[in-house]
């Protein structure tokens, strides 16, 4: 009968910059015929405890070790077997990645072991520094966003990986390159012919539709470009680049709400200065500039200024209760805000709500007494003796945040 309390981890770990990932059970005798177990699949390079379960194991110990511990095994005492799993798990927490689901539930098996009973000291990652090696359960766009996480907390040169990447990958990335400098030299009608079967047969790569927005972009087809640029980030939502060119995007189109919040999610997932960072930085702080001005965090400015675009968008499909909400909410936030309260009294105009349409206008004034497009509404609305409904299409009701507004260029 084996001891108490002991540990099987796979003969790998003596090389672990080969094999990063081990796999760990740690025993306890329950009764005289039967083992619980825990069970641990291992990354040591970051991402810890990859994989966990808890089952219990009566006489079959040899068929146990025969299924999981085909290249071999060392024995180590519980508590090391604790200590180790712990500090993988701490080691990937401290990177920004979580134990497996089932962690807690194999970890049952660590009651009465003491990891301070282990004075050994484990070290993870390579060379003194994280490491991802790609795993055969992984696709590409799971380790594209392992990489990211490393690059935000360790930053460019701050972690080791290993990637595999098919052909075709590097065949659509080769390609859409090429067109993209092709366009750039002033041949853009050769690349949209060039892409357009790559577009064609690899409808959801992300490299596809990204390269297909800059062309779009390019050719200043803004309209069409937005649309890509959300389809590739869909697949791909921490590509920093698509997000800061979805945010020039943005400025092409005038709409600045939505380009100031394209750039700060860039910025948020950048690595440390990428070419695009002085930009972006000029671009942001005039957005804090104007943040400060309505006496706004920038988060809550480009929060508020989101949800007035929102609005902007179903005044112009003519849903005004949808739009009421939005701008509502919005105001919120910020309530200095002339141009969103006086689309909440153009909301009410087109609701036939006149008290509410009237109350909203004269509180736009307030905020700004030169925002003449409250004072004209306002104005239609006092001189109609035949109520809101039969003027509803003489009201302005599209208004935008454009520079204008704010009497800035970006």
């Amino acid at each position: 009968m084996p001891s108490k309390a002991f540990t099987l981890v796979s003969e790998s770990i003596t090389r672990m910059d080969d094999a990063p990932v081990v796999f760990v059970a740690v025993f306890r005798q329950r009764r005289a015929d039967t083992l619980e177990v825990g069970c641990f699949v291992v990354h040591t390079g970051c991402l810890g405890i990859k994989d966990a379960w808890y089952e219990t194991n009566e006489p079959e110990l040899a068929e146990f070790k025969e299924h999981y511990f085909r290249d071999g095994y060392l024995e180590k005492s519980a508590a090391w077997g604790r200590h180790f799993v712990e500090s993988a798990a701490a080691y990937a927490q401290q990177l920004g990645f979580r134990p497996h689901r089932d962690y807690k539930k194999a970890a049952r098996v660590f009651g009465g072991i003491k990891a301070s009973d282990c004075d050994e000291t484990f070290g993870f990652g390579r060379e003194g520094k994280p490491f991802y090696f790609q795993g055969p359960g992984e696709d590409n766009e799971t380790a594209r966003k392992i990489i990211n996480q490393l690059h935000r907390k360790c930053g460019e040169g701050g972690y080791h990986y290993f990637v595999e990447v098919s052909e075709a990958e590097e065949f659509l990335t080769t390609q859409v390159d090429l067109y993209l400098r092709r366009a750039e030299q002033g041949h853009v009608d050769e690349a949209f012919t060039k892409m357009r079967p790559l577009l064609k047969r690899y409808p959801e790569s992300p490299e596809v539709l990204y390269g297909w927005a800059l062309l779009l972009a390019l050719d200043e087809d803004y309209p069409a470009a937005e649309d890509y640029f959300k389809r590739c980030l869909a697949i791909n939502p921490d590509d920093d680049f698509a997000w800061y060119n979805l945010a020039i995007n943005y400025q092409k189109l005038r709409n600045l709400p939505r380009m100031f919040a394209a750039m700060h999610k860039a910025l948020q997932l950048a690595d440390d200065e990428p070419e695009y960072w002085h930009h972006a930085q000029q671009i942001m702080s005039t957005g804090q500039r104007i943040a400060d001005e309505y006496k706004l965090s920038l988060e809550d400015y480009i929060r508020s200024a989101e949800l007035f675009q929102n609005g902007v968008d179903y005044m112009t499909e003519r849903n005004f209760d949808q739009a009421l909400e939005q701008f509502e909410a919005s105001a919120k936030l910020n309530p200095r805000s002339h141009q969103c309260t006086g689309n909440i009294g153009t909301c009410h105009i087109q609701l036939g709500q006149v008290a509410k349409a009237k109350k909203a206008l004269q509180s736009a004034l307030e905020i700004e007494p030169s925002y003449e497009i409250a004072r004209r509404n306002l104005e239609l609305l006092e001189e109609s003796e035949e109520g809101a409904a039969s003027l509803s299409d003489k009201f302005l009701i599209v208004n935008s945040l454009d520079e204008n507004d704010y009497g800035i260029i970006v």
